[in-house]
């Protein structure tokens, strides 16, 4: 009979490896192992002919020919295998390892893979969104020339993808595929398609296996934020005051000082449209002013006739000519347009200086007021937004938001303003404010909206402090902007929880699609364009662009910034989904005070990880993630069974939020400012493909292990960093600039990173550092591969650090100093 434990066990490939070149293999039992593998061969014409059967794919046979024996180029320590796949025409391939008299279960490899759907289900008689890997092939893309251009690229004509969907009635419907690439299938659903189950099928010419995904199919307009949109409703029917300024009235000082207060009238309006049962509130041309916020009930939508001439105007607190209206009646609106959901704003200018937060959804009763304590934590809008509430179905449509991007440097300094608190006593009036830095940054936002299917497409938003948060969002779509985030703030920001000690809520980030925005700052102290902290999975970012910023600006770009704990926890015993901790070991390693909130008293504190995930990360289950179902007691349990029984070698990370789970940052353009594209530790299975960096700290994936005393595993799993291009690299405050792997002071932390085809100029170095020496002979890093990159004008072409276990192979070196920096890497080098 076989033993459990010796068994040989394949986790983990490489996934879209073009032909010839190098996939890492993760697993168990590898020790004096073998590779073969067999084409897998079935064609989209054999394929659909046998679903059309009505057959399912688990009774189809896709692997033929003879098996042939892969090149092993480097085996780490038993468990990751790098490996030369066959060259000719890319194909699937059917894998297995041999190994002690044992053969693995085979796994296929450079086949479709589907992470996500926009929305997680499917919309009948409308677009269809999946999101994976190995949709079109590598082999489908033309790199050559000056753009740059990656995987990410999407085809409208030979791509090679087919899509199908089984309804609920057993019908299949062949999809007419319009766009795809190597991470994307997009395919308009038929609107006759029933409602009910249905499955998903996704194939490609080359790959030879196709994907299948179980999903539901909804009506169509099913997740609109305005089912009726037909009775129009005119807020000057209900009594709001609009004028349009001509030149005549500057020459003869006619200011509009005293137009009525519009608030009443919109509102009027607003709730004569939602007793109706919904409909759209139509705003005529023209500029109304507003002394007062409104409530945008659900079904209804706020329209303006024209986009370009009309405007919603709150007090600017100036002077008559300038403006109107006095400080503190634009501070006594910290919430301008408030929503509980379902509802649409569309075609609308709207102009703010003193409003917090210019649109909020759903807003709590009895807010904290600007200058209140509790309204200085960061992020300080958040404090707005209810905690137990959540405003579904929204869409902000094609308008122009501007909310004063300098009122910290204006007004917060000043002991006569009503914004005044104590904790700028060390400021000083139009100068850049010194106390207590975080207390003023992501104070003010132009939109902040906590709940699920939100749109905000096709605007133009200048942010007072940031121009947009998302908090807790799921099946969110940002597309089509213009940002420009204020004074010491920065773009977009996705929480997943408030970070107030005082609130209690928190949802997971996910199935975010952000794509086609133009994003700059207004101050040199911004923090960072995309920010997002602890706990998000499922993020699309494609074709956006970040401009040069004006002034230097250490500025992240792309940032994704974990926050939450990574340990690394001994096992006492795993039984079944059960895994039972060493108390004893765990509080010799960390300390109680260390521990406190996660464990307490010699026991894991009742749901403290249930929103959590393991790692093995190495040893014995390396390149397992199996999330928390229960935790408490003496341990965790999981959501399935392990496959395997850990042991003594097994390094089995903890972790109470997940990590950053499958993003695809591609086709990106990013300017002067800080790190470029920045995972500041913690990710799974993310890829970062063809974007174009320029003055900047480059793409980097830095591992946070041994950074906090509870990130001991905080490094990054199953990544790949393909076809990006850094020119002019620098890094001020960042000290460099870098395509790779920076950080980890912890052994195994890293695993399976794949550097494949990038371009690094001007001082910009591909790099595998951690930063600590590896005295036991341990390692941070294993299965990375360097492979087809260029290095141009460098002092250094590729730095290795030591502890760490690499493959450098066809890399071109072009006037560098010294090609291969190596301070004591285990590495291989290939012709």
């Amino acid at each position: 009979m076989q033993n459990f434990n010796d068994r040989v066990i394949i986790r983990h490939i490489t996934n879209a490896v073009p032909s010839g070149n190098l996939a890492v293999i993760t697993g168990d039992g590898f020790e004096n192992a073998k590779v073969f593998m067999r084409r897998l061969s079935a064609g989209i014409d054999e394929v659909k002919a046998f679903l059309s059967a009505g057959k399912a794919i688990s009774e189809m046979t896709f692997a033929s020919g003879e098996e042939s024996e892969a090149e092993i180029v480097k085996n780490a320590d038993g468990h990751i295998l790098t490996v030369k796949t066959p060259d000719g025409e890319f194909s699937g391939w059917q894998v297995t390892v041999k190994s002690g008299g044992e053969v693995s279960a085979p796994y296929n490899m450079n086949v479709p893979e589907i992470k996500w759907l926009q929305n997680d289900m499917v919309i009948a008689g409308e677009e269809l969104r999946i999101f994976g890997q190995c949709f079109a092939t590598p082999d489908c893309f033309d790199l050559s020339g000056e753009e740059v251009h990656g995987y990410g690229k999407m085809l409208t004509a030979g791509h090679g993808v087919s899509a199908f969907l089984r309804d609920s009635q057993g019908e299949l419907h062949e999809l007419s595929v319009t766009a795809a690439s190597c991470y994307e299938v997009q395919a308009p659903v038929p609107a006759g398609v029933p409602c009910g189950a249905c499955t998903v099928y996704i194939l490609n010419e080359k790959s030879g296996v196709p994907v299948a995904l179980e999903t539901e199919v909804f009506p169509c307009g099913y997740l609109d934020a305005v089912k009726d949109d037909s009775k129009i409703f005119n807020v000057r029917d209900y009594g709001a005051v609009g004028f349009v300024a001509n030149s005549s009235d500057y020459v003869y000082d006619k200011t509009y000082e005293n137009i009525p207060d519009s608030a009443p009238g919109f509102q009027r309006a607003l709730d004569a449209a939602a007793a109706a049962g919904g409909g759209t509130v139509l705003i005529p041309v023209g500029r109304y002013h507003f002394y007062g916020s409104i409530s945008i009930p659900r079904g209804v939508k706020l329209k303006g006739e024209d986009p370009n001439r009309v405007w919603l105007e709150l007090p600017l607190g100036m002077n008559p000519r300038d403006g109107w209206g006095t400080y503190r009646q634009g501070s006594d609106i910290p919430v301008f347009i408030k929503g509980d959901g379902d509802f649409a704003i569309e075609d609308i200018n709207i102009m703010s200086v003193y409003s917090a937060v210019v649109i909020g959804a759903p807003i709590r009763d009895g807010a904290p007021k600007l200058g209140d304590d509790a309204y200085n934590r960061v992020p300080c809008y958040a404090n707005l937004i209810d905690d137990d509430r959540d405003a579904d179905n929204v869409v902000i449509k094609n308008c122009h938001i501007y909310q004063s991007p300098t009122y910290i440097v204006h007004r917060k300094a000043d002991r006569t303003e009503p914004f005044y608190v104590g904790e700028y006593e060390n400021s000083k009036k139009y100068a850049q404010p010194i106390s207590n830095y975080p207390s003023v940054t992501c104070v003010w936002v132009a939109i902040a909206i906590k709940g699920r299917n939100i749109k905000v497409l096709d605007n133009v938003i200048e942010g007072g402090g940031n121009c947009l948060a998302i908090l807790g969002g799921q099946n969110v779509v940002i597309s089509g902007n213009d940002m420009t985030g204020g004074d010491m703030a920065g773009g977009i920001d996705f929480f997943s929880t408030c970070y107030n000690p005082d609130s209690t809520w928190r949802r997971q980030c996910r199935n975010i699609i952000l794509e086609n925005n133009v994003f700059g700052s207004a101050s040199k102290t911004s923090r960072g364009v995309f920010w997002i902290m602890e706990e998000h999975a499922n993020y699309y970012m494609a074709n956006n662009r970040i401009k040069p910023f004006l002034w230097h600006c250490d500025s992240e770009g792309f940032c994704f910034h974990i926050w939450s704990n990574h340990m690394e926890v001994p096992i006492k015993k795993c039984e079944g989904d059960r895994l039972t901790i060493d108390m004893d070991q765990l509080y010799t390693n960390y300390g109680q005070d260390c521990l406190r909130g996660l464990f307490e008293n010699h026991e894991v504190v009742a749901g403290a990880f249930d929103r959590g995930c393991i790692y093995v990360t190495g040893g014995r289950g390396i390149g397992t993630r199996i999330p928390v179902k229960e935790s408490g007691g003496d341990g965790v349990t999981l959501e399935k069974p392990l496959d395997c029984e850990l042991d003594e070698t097994s390094v089995v990370c903890l972790s109470d939020f997940k990590k950053f789970e499958n993003t695809f940052v591609v086709e990106n353009k990013v300017g002067a400012l800080g790190r470029g594209i920045y995972h500041w530790g913690g990710t799974y299975s993310n890829i970062v493909d063809g974007n174009d960096l320029c003055d900047n700290g480059g793409v980097v994936m830095e591992d946070l292990s041994g950074c906090g005393p509870t990130w001991n595993s905080a490094g990054e799993i199953f990544a790949q960093i393909l076809n990006n291009r850094v020119t002019r690299g620098r890094g001020f405050y960042s000290n460099s600039a870098a395509i790779g792997l920076l950080g980890g002071e912890t052994h195994d932390s890293t695993l399976s990173v794949v550097i494949r085809g990038n371009t690094s100029e001007d001082d910009c170095t591909l790099t595998a550092l951690p930063r600590r020496k590896h005295e036991d002979g341990s390692f941070s890093y294993r299965g990375v591969v360097f492979e087809n990159n260029v290095s141009r004008n460098c002092a250094y072409g590729i730095e290795l650090g030591d502890g760490v276990s690499a493959v450098l192979r066809n890399n071109t070196f072009e006037n560098v100093d010294q090609p291969i920096v190596d301070a004591g890497a285990d590495f291989t080098v290939l012709d």
